[in-house]
Parts: C-alpha cells; structure tokens; sequence
C-alpha cells in the first residue's frame, strides 16, 4: 500500500495496481548482484572489486534500515555480502546528514527507483545545506528511466550536484 501510494501523486493508482501484477519479483541473490555491481562494470564483480569500491566511502547509508520494509532486506543483503565492512560504515542516511559536522563520502544503497517520489521526498527532509556539504553516491538495484530522470530533475533543480546516481 505505501508503495502504491507514490503513484497517488500521478492520479494513477491503477498503473500501479497493474505494475504489481506485471513486475518481475527478482530474487535476493539478483538484487544482491545488481545492488552490488561497482558502477561502470558490466559483468558481475568480484568480491576483492567490490571491497575496494565500497572501502573509498565514509559510510554505507540506508534510508530507515530499522522500519521493516526493503531497507531492512538491503541491510540484510549487505550484511551478507560485506561482512566485516558493514559495521564499520553502516548508517542511517537522513540521520547522518542531519548529524554530521564534517564533509563525508556516502554510498546511498536503495532497491529501486520507479516515479523517484521517494527518494526525492526523502530529500525534501533534509536541509540541502546539509546534504551539499557530502559527496553522495545512489545506487539502486533495478530503476526505470522515468524515476532516475524525476530524481535528477530534482537534484538539478536544488542544485545538488554533489550527488550521483547510479541504477
């Protein structure tokens, strides 16, 4: 029902409703390997990629890991694919950014991306002089070209160009 609430804001309540009854439900161990693919490769990365990648971030955000819906199987997932990494760099991102006094890398992982309403009403909540003070990456595991074009309208818009998304 939240999900199918952010295509309220379009007065198309049935497209979603339709969408369930279409998408591809993929599997924890595809999410995983697109989640976890480094940006810029193709194929699969290996585990020594990945640690690499991931180790040139401050923190390994996530939005709400602890409500119980796909953050907390995100968090589950990276648990499982990072091990000994995770704790070192796990964070809750609106938290961080609200916290944080010093600039800092972070590496936003969401599941997806479909209209970009939540990720943008995400950022709504947080002062952009907060989040223009970070480097952020945003990594989605699946997304369509309407949600990522939506996202960085907004982003251009609120002229954080400190942010880079990657689907």
């Amino acid at each position: 029902e939240a999900w199918q609430y952010q295509f309220q804001v379009f007065d198309s309540t049935r497209v979603a409703k339709a969408l369930l009854k279409l998408l591809d439900f993929w599997p924890s161990s595809r999410v995983s390997e697109a989640l976890f693919r480094v940006p810029g490769h193709t194929s699969p990365s290996s585990d020594n990629d990945i640690y690499d990648w991931l180790s040139s971030y401050d923190h390994i955000a996530f939005n709400k890991p602890d409500s119980g819906d796909s953050s907390t199987m995100l968090s589950r997932l990276a648990k499982t694919r990072l091990g000994k990494l995770l704790p070192t760099k796990r964070t809750d991102f609106a938290k961080h950014v609200i916290e944080s006094t010093s600039p800092t890398s972070i590496l936003l992982l969401e599941d997806c991306l479909v209209t970009g309403t939540e990720i943008v009403r995400l950022l709504k909540t947080l002062p952009p002089e907060n989040i223009r003070k970070h480097k952020v990456d945003m990594k989605f595991a699946a997304g369509t070209l309407s949600g990522r074009k939506r996202l960085e309208l907004y982003l251009n818009q609120s002229g954080l160009t400190n942010i880079k998304v990657f689907v």
